[in-house]
């Protein structure tokens, strides 16, 4: 049976829409939340979806063990993914395994319809490349409040491949040199370099969207999502990244794609208004899990205080006297 990976945003909910109108009859929906974190938690704009296409939709909270569930995925899988979405995608996989054995699921359509914030930074990025005021706007980033933005304002120093190397790690990298001694980053950014070696349109959302497609896709989300299924024995099918489909959106502009502050405006158009005004409203979160506020003060945050306060053999040459423990605070 087929079922849908519900989230709160466009491209779930989309996927859910045009399956029920090719089968003639609504797939159930499944959505996974937090409790304890409602920036987390997209359960309540999920089930508005799942209204509207009248599907049966099926939430649950995370409630796992994450130590537990991340030792079980890497001694299944031998793999080491270092994406915290990793852990939740597993638990709705083996909680939809009761009701579906294929799920389907978003993936794809924020690199092919340019949803990311970042695609909407390497536009400019490119567009004031060489002509000096995206370096000066760079400097003003630490005056502006919110770290998004300040991060967002901070990756205008380079081009559309800088910025987007800045934007799509854990840590743009002026922040990380400044976290780390003298010379353990290399030069040339061997991200940048990735990213520069990819030919594209001159627009840099565009561009942005098309680097996403070749290395974010195939190195993260896919990998990700194969093995957290397949712990569970389901598999997920991603129906944006069908070659047809990925061929139709490429051959749209990219400022078509995506516009001053949203992506992905194709799939609104074709949204009936009252659903249109919704999910533009919305906010984009992504699958990921209060890591920070597990690592601080949740159930992990005795742990990561006495290994980070006791171990410092790891860091010794990348961070001043070998200290992590800061990098919690």
């Amino acid at each position: 049976q087929l079922g849908v990976l519900l989230s709160g945003g466009l491209d779930s909910a989309k996927v859910l829409d045009a399956a029920t109108a090719e089968l003639g009859r609504p797939l159930p929906a499944f959505t996974l939340g937090f409790a304890d974190s409602p920036r987390h938690d997209e359960r309540s704009d999920a089930a508005e979806s799942a209204a509207f296409a009248d599907a049966t939709h099926h939430t649950w909270t995370f409630d796992a063990d994450a130590g537990a569930l991340l030792t079980e995925l890497v001694t299944t899988t031998g793999e080491l993914l270092a994406d915290s979405s990793w852990l939740p995608t597993a638990l709705i996989c083996r909680r939809a395994r009761e009701h579906a054995v294929v799920l389907l699921c978003g993936d794809g359509g924020d690199e092919i319809l340019l949803g990311y914030r970042r695609h909407g930074v390497a536009r400019w990025a490119q567009r004031l490349h060489g002509t000096g005021l995206g370096r000066t706007v760079a400097t003003l980033a630490p005056l502006v409040p919110g770290i998004r933005r300040r991060q967002g304002l901070a990756a205008l120093a380079g081009d559309a491949p800088s910025s987007l190397a800045d934007l799509v790690g854990l840590m743009p990298r002026g922040a990380l040199r400044q976290e780390l001694l003298p010379g353990v980053l290399s030069d040339p950014d061997p991200l940048t370099t990735t990213f520069e070696g990819i030919s594209g349109p001159a627009d840099g959302a565009a561009l942005a969207g098309l680097i996403d497609l070749q290395t974010y896709l195939p190195g993260d989300l896919l990998p990700k999502i194969d093995r957290a299924s397949m712990l569970s024995g389901v598999e997920v099918w991603a129906p944006f990244l069908d070659p047809d489909v990925i061929d139709v959106a490429l051959r749209i502009p990219g400022t078509t794609r995506r516009g001053l502050t949203r992506g992905k405006r194709p799939l609104l158009r074709k949204l009936p208004p009252a659903q249109r005004a919704r999910h533009r409203r919305r906010p984009k979160r992504g699958f990921a899990v209060p890591l920070l506020d597990w690592l601080q003060a949740g159930a992990y945050g005795r742990f990561a205080e006495e290994v980070l306060g006791d171990i410092r053999t790891p860091f010794e040459g990348l961070l001043p006297d070998a200290n992590a423990h800061r990098l919690l605070t």
